[in-house]
């Protein structure tokens, strides 16, 4: 039955989503044909080639925007109505309260990730013509020849970043199922200040967290030369780089695992409120 659930969410919002990856794409597009094909030097050609171009990259701009904000919009809707009116049909269906949020969760998740690259290959797309891929490989072998670990530190980034991801959409179903019994009768609202409640509980964790690991930063910087303003600053020594990897693991894992201890309870918590309080007024 979790199978249906995910394909119903991803049936009943494809549409709208491959539009807009369709317009963020073609606006990339033709703004990077207007940036490679400059035409020459002309007072006349060059107000209009400008003004085309500031419209055509503004157009892009807010394209790109409303790709995220609708993607955000969507994932707080798509879980908001299924605790309204729509509520009365979901929870009549024989599955399990773990289902329903997985059914919500995993299109969410994916859709957001889809967003993500889509915006950043039409941002690829349009810098095409500076050449940075190039660039990127250049700077990516001068970090290895180094001693650094960029495809560790990818890695690690690309992990923390897609947990970080569920634990907010984590927070605000759990803000969502909570809210009509924090405040009675003002389902909105109290969906509200539930998140505001776990915002500020997950940025009081995060400060616990970093307090502790305080010395053990300390120490590392202590092992990282100081520069005292010198230009240029002298290479980092294999010891230095070896301690920014190091504690560059550290941290990622550690806040990497705070951020998915968190997600886990937020998902228990809109879980016993759709088994016990489920309120759907």
């Amino acid at each position: 039955m979790l199978k249906n659930l995910i394909k119903y969410e991803f049936k009943g919002t494809a549409r709208i989503f491959l539009l807009t990856y369709v317009v963020v794409v073609v606006l990339a597009g033709v703004n990077a044909a207007m940036l490679s094909l400059k035409p020459p030097s002309n007072p006349s050609l060059d107000l209009v080639y400008n003004g085309a171009s500031t419209i055509m990259g503004l157009l892009y701009g807010i394209a790109a925007f409303a790709a995220f904000l609708l993607t955000f919009v969507i994932i707080i809707v798509r879980f908001y109505r299924m605790l309204g009116d729509e509520g009365y049909l979901w929870f009549t269906l024989p599955v399990t309260p773990a289902q329903q949020i997985f059914g919500k969760l995993i299109p969410a998740i994916v859709w957001t990730i889809v967003t993500t690259i889509v915006t950043l290959a039409s941002v690829g797309l349009v810098l095409l013509g500076s050449h940075w891929p190039s660039q990127l490989a250049t700077t990516w072998r001068g970090l290895v020849a180094q001693g650094y670990n960029p495809g560790v530190w990818l890695v690690c980034g690309i992990l923390f970043i897609l947990i970080s991801l569920l634990v907010n959409v984590m927070m605000f179903y759990a803000a969502m199922v909570w809210g009509p019994n924090l405040i009675k009768n003002n389902r909105l609202g109290g969906s509200v200040v539930a998140y505001i409640i776990f915002y500020i509980a997950l940025e009081v964790v995060n400060l616990v967290v970093f307090l502790l690991m305080l010395p053990l930063l300390t120490k590392a910087l202590d092992g990282i030369q100081t520069y005292h303003g010198t230009m240029p600053p002298p290479p980092p020594t294999g010891q230095e780089i070896a301690s920014l990897n190091q504690l560059g693991a550290v941290f990622g894992g550690l806040f990497g695992f705070e951020y998915l201890v968190l997600a886990v309870v937020c998902f228990i918590i809109t879980r016993y409120f759709l088994t016990k309080k489920l309120n759907l007024a």
